[in-house]
Parts: C-alpha cells; sequence; structure tokens
C-alpha cells in the first residue's frame, strides 16, 4: 500500500450520470412504499406513475 499526498481529481459528474428532473418514472406497485418513493422524487422535480395490478389510479 502507497501513501498518497492527495486524491486524483476525479469529475463530480460523469457522462453515465442521469438527472431525475423533467423525467417520469414509473413505479410498480401503488403501495405504502410506492406512495413514499413518489413523494421522495418530488424534490428532484421528476413525476411518479405508479402502476397497479387492477389498473386503480394512485
Amino acid at each position: 500500500m502507497v501513501r498518497a499526498d492527495s486524491w486524483s481529481p476525479r469529475p463530480r459528474v460523469d457522462a453515465t450520470t442521469r438527472w431525475l428532473d423533467g423525467t417520469t418514472v414509473a413505479i410498480i406497485g401503488g403501495g405504502g412504499i410506492a406512495r413514499e418513493l413518489a413523494t421522495m422524487l418530488r424534490p428532484f422535480g421528476a413525476t411518479s406513475l405508479a402502476v397497479t395490478r387492477t389498473g386503480a389510479p394512485h
């Protein structure tokens, strides 16, 4: 093991990074976890769409 004096520079965002702002996220299921996930996605600017087995809106 070799000790480095500093961290190598690394870009904060690489080419594979995806942003949630303006996207639609499909959530399978409409239960409590799906509702919580939808709540967590809102501040990131994403729209959530819950898909249920019965097709009932959520």
